[in-house]
């Protein structure tokens, strides 16, 4: 049916509404105008958390990595489980600290990583020990 047609027999039938009233629109556009804040709120979350998300799992690569460095140093000079040991160091915005402490037959170490999440001063530990 052409849109003529249909615009025509509404102007016929003048007792039968055609359209939608003012109120109608209105109540439409305030459910589309607060779903449109809430979906933009959510992104807003959405975006913090993938940037947490981001940091967090750098932190991690970087205090693995460093675990990984001393496991190897652990294995080329076993004397080292005998002595207590710590350092630090900087990987680019990140502060890594460590500390190695025997516990008995085994190497206890621990890695903090520090750095900023926002606004935020964050610290991620990894602790693991190495067997003597």
């Amino acid at each position: 049916m052409p849109a003529t047609a249909v615009f025509s027999s509404c102007r016929r039938r003048a007792a039968v509404p055609c359209g939608f009233t003012l109120i109608e629109v209105l109540v439409a556009l305030s459910l589309l105008g607060f779903g449109l804040l809430s979906l933009a709120g959510s992104v807003i979350i959405i975006t913090r958390l993938v940037d947490r998300g981001r940091s967090s799992g750098r932190a991690a690569f970087v205090a693995l990595r460093q675990v990984e460095t001393l496991r190897l140093a652990h294995l080329a000079s076993p004397g080292l489980c005998g002595r207590s040991s710590s350092g630090s160091l900087t990987a680019g915005d990140l502060a890594v600290s460590w500390t190695a402490t025997p516990t008995g037959p085994s190497l206890r170490v621990v890695v903090e990583v520090t750095g900023w999440r926002g606004r935020t001063r964050v610290t991620d530990t990894v602790s693991t020990a190495l067997p003597c």
